[in-house]
């Protein structure tokens, strides 16, 4: 009938891994067979979890089973299915985030035959596939502990690699694969990160690694000698905590270890604590002037994380322990006052402690304290000694209670303490009470006495239990406060950049020992609030010398400062000194010295805005009056447009009366008029009006009608940008009046204009005549223009004919074959 057979091997198969690849191993073989005929057969093929080295055993079990209920057959039937031999491994590499990770389940269910399943360059298919049930493709959980010993989970297909694996690089084609063929379409290699808060690497202070991780990629070595493979970070994609509460942009950037560091982590040659690198340099940008503040938005060049700095926008230069404004800017700030680059005024060769500090901190509520006495102590230092050794004394003391704090045990595992206490409190009550109830209630058939010596005890009992109760009560709500489940997430950047004036010859921007710069920025969020953001950015102490090369005006500023944030509206505060004219504006110097103060029409204006600062003088001068002669409504003004932001640099004006209010000029019925102004930036003459006008007035009355005429002629010219005009005109008017009952006016106007854009004249006529009588009036205007003289702006036959740089013209072309019956 047959022989039978009960056998189990088991075997260590890591000698023979390398030794014949085309020979599969075994690592354990367990076979039943009853009368010759095969009963179950268990096989073990080892391997391991790709790309994280879990070693793994590839089951295939093969069984005799009737499942007819009909005709019954005892068949063959096989499945396989993955059991993870190793549950949990440890890893010191830098550049991996995990200290640990543990696979669940351990054992997976059936699996569809990897046949099926086909890898693009697996030259075996049980020796390198992706596990898939027959649902889809089975989703390991990862349980994990990041570089701060923090839990996360994930959920992750694994690649099943067998011993004798094939090359490093077809395990790395089928990893990472994605095409047309099913399950291949997005790629396995990417792991969904959650949203998840990860530490990439070891803190310095709470959270400062800690960035929420959008997905995670890794790829695994295998060692020369053989043996697990093991596994790297290759890029992740994360949100900046820092990035996002500061700017509002919550986009995820794609981030890898830096090679430095993921050969010696943070030793002696890393300095700056430089973690991650991005996969591409980014700019953080401030687009809101409430995020940034008025002065300045110092969008940043992101290039990597420091432990030490947060964002890092040179990750050689902050290696070396070393920070260059322009590299770690390069080019991404507007230009201060739209015409001084903020590069170009700050000092170079400063260490890394001069650099933005631009951190997250995940803090519970002592920690808070402690980093907001932190703030206040480097605040209050400069305002002179006395003061600050009283400061030091308070920081003196809040660190002993927050060494304190920090040795006390873990406030979850006490609160866990105190509640199964205060349970059993609760539940000693409710027995005392019950026994006292069911006692009273049995001597009261003894009698009063009884009965009442009872109910005194039972109250007594009860009483010495409450104080336990309230105890417990007031150390739970203690802990509430140092629990750390009520963290906080702060975002903090800082700057205090030291300045020097631009630019070095003849500068603009002219600042002295007394000058500063900083830029704070405050953001906190928690579980239980809205976030609240707070704002300062000033800048002290400074002058601006417009046009240096010849001096007109200089601004003395003593201070500009933006405060804002979430629960205050955005406010400008400009402290101004006063406007010093220079060169060929020097006299105004001397009439604001002889003029009294009540004879400036307007003092020292300043407007202040959010998109900069305008000030200026408006200065009315006395009028002049001698014989028939007089001179009228003369003023000179002059201001500055200062802006904060973008590419609209300062500019000046300066004006001798204005439009609304020229100067008059009168000799007898003779008079005249005028104003003249101008508008001028760093770079070019952005506008200049002058106006000029001379006539005559002659009026007569002869009590029952009156009457004037009057002619007047002027020209007036305009000069704006890269256009212009010049006009030259003459006004007639008449006008008769009787007994206000009926009136008569004629006005005629020529006007005469030459266009510098064009090059050419304007000539432009009207005729008006206007007639009231009574309550009924009408008026008849005529008017007419002709354009003549010049051809500039025209075009020329070549353009109209679109000819191109050959000579030849596809206009031309298409007219003349019109005419030739469509034959070229």
């Amino acid at each position: 009938l047959g022989a039978w057979l009960d056998l189990d091997g088991r075997w260590d198969t890591r000698p023979y891994e390398k030794l014949k690849p085309e020979l599969p191993l075994i690592e354990d073989w367990q076979h039943v067979a009853p009368m010759g005929r095969d009963q179950y057969v268990r096989v073990a093929y080892p391997g391991f979890l790709y790309p994280f080295g879990h070693r793994a055993l590839l089951i295939k079990v093969t069984e005799r089973k009737i499942k007819e209920a009909k005709q019954p057959q005892a068949r063959l039937y096989q499945r396989k299915f993955i059991v993870v031999a190793e549950p949990i491994k440890h890893y010191a590499q830098h550049d991996l985030p995990f200290s640990e990770v543990r696979i669940d389940p351990l054992v997976s269910p059936d699996i569809l035959d990897p046949a099926k399943v086909p890898v693009p360059g697996a030259p075996v298919a049980d020796k390198l596939f992706w596990p898939t049930l027959p649902s889809g493709l089975m989703r390991w959980i990862l349980h994990a502990r990041d570089r701060d010993e923090n839990p996360v989970s994930f959920e992750a297909p694994l690649l099943f690699v067998s011993s004798q694996s094939p090359s490093p690089a077809t395990i790395e084609a089928a990893y990472t694969a994605k095409g047309d063929q099913p399950l291949y379409t997005l790629g396995f290699d990417r792991i969904d990160g959650r949203g998840q808060q990860l530490a990439y690497a070891r803190p310095s202070r709470p959270g400062d690694t800690l960035n929420e991780t959008a997905a995670l990629r890794f790829r695994a070595d295998f060692p020369p000698g053989g043996g697990a493979p093991v596994p790297h970070l290759r890029e992740a994609e994360l949100i900046v905590p820092a990035v996002r509460h500061l700017t509002g942009a919550a986009s995820p950037v794609a981030v890898r270890y830096p090679d430095f560091f993921a050969a010696a982590g943070f030793d002696g040659s890393n300095p700056g604590e430089v973690f991650l690198e991005l996969t591409t340099k980014q700019v953080v940008e401030f687009a809101s002037s409430e995020r940034s503040g008025g002065i300045v938005r110092p969008n940043l060049g992101f290039e990597g994380l420091s432990r030490l700095t947060g964002i890092v926008g040179d990750i050689e230069s902050v290696r070396k322990e070393e920070f260059d404004p322009e590299k770690f800017l390069q080019g991404a700030l507007p230009k201060l006052f739209g015409m001084v680059p903020l590069t170009e005024i700050l000092e170079k060769g400063e260490k890394l402690a001069a650099a933005p500090k631009f951190l997250t901190e995940t803090l519970d509520r002592v920690s808070r304290l402690l980093a907001d006495l932190e703030q206040f102590h480097l605040a209050i230092k400069a305002l002179g000694p006395a003061v600050a050794a009283d400061a030091e004394e308070v920081r003196h003391g809040f660190e002993d209670l927050g060494k304190l704090v920090a040795n006390f045990p873990k406030p979850s595992e006490v609160a866990a303490l105190l509640a199964d206490a205060k349970s059993k409190l609760e539940g000693l009550k409710s027995r005392i009470a019950a026994i006292g109830a069911k006692a009273a209630a049995e001597a009261a058939k003894l009698g009063p006495a009884p009965r009442a010596e009872i109910e005194r005890l039972t109250t007594a009992l009860g009483a010495f239990l409450n104080k336990p109760t309230e105890l417990l009560d007031d150390i739970s709500a203690l802990l509430q406060m140092l629990n750390p489940i009520a963290l906080e997430l702060r975002a903090h950047m800082e700057w205090r950049p030291k300045l020097k004036s631009w630019p070095a010859d003849n500068p603009t921007f002219v600042v002295d020992h007394a000058s500063s710069f900083v830029i704070s920025l405050d953001v906190r969020a928690s579980g239980t609030a809205v976030p609240s953001v707070d704002l300062i950015a000033q800048l002290d102490k400074f002058k601006l010398d417009l046009f240096p090369g010849a001096p007109l005006m200089r601004f003395h500023f003593d201070r500009i400062a933006f405060r804002g944030g979430s629960n205050r509206k955005p406010d400008v505060d400009v402290v101004f000194g006063d406007i010093e004219f220079l060169g060929v504006l020097s006299f105004i110097n001397v009439l604001r010295e002889l003029i009294p103060n009540d004879g400036f029409s307007d003092p020292p204006h300043l407007d202040v805005s959010a998109e900069g600062v305008t000030a200026g003088f408006s200065i009315g001068l006395p009028n002049l009056a001698v014989g028939v002669f007089s001179l009228t409504n003369l003023s000179l003004g002059a201001d500055a447009r200062i802006p904060f932001l973008g590419d609209s640099p300062v500019n000046v004006g300066f004006n001798f009366c204005t439009r609304e209010r020229p100067f008059t000029i009168a000799v007898a019925f003779m008079g005249g008029g005028g104003f003249f102004g101008l508008r001028a930036g760093p770079k070019r003459l952005e506008l200049l009006e002058l106006a000029l006008e001379f006539g005559a007035v002659l009026a007569l009355d002869f009590g029952v009608a009156s009457g004037s005429v009057s002619a007047m002629g002027g020209i007036y010219l305009r000069l704006e940008g890269e256009q212009g005009s010049l006009t030259g005109y003459l006004r007639i008017r008449g006008e008769v009046d009787v007994l206000s009952l009926i009136s008569a006016s004629i006005e005629l106007y020529m006007a005469l204009a030459y266009e510098f854009h064009t090059g050419k004249m304007v000539g432009q006529a009207s005729i008006t005549v206007s007639v009231e009588v009574l309550f009924f009036s009408t008026s008849v205007r005529i008017h007419t223009e002709r354009r003549f003289a010049g051809s500039n702006g025209d075009p020329t036959v070549a353009q109209m004919l679109e000819v191109d740089a050959s000579g030849g013209s596809a206009v031309w072309d298409e007219y003349w074959t019109a005419f030739a019956g469509g034959t070229a």
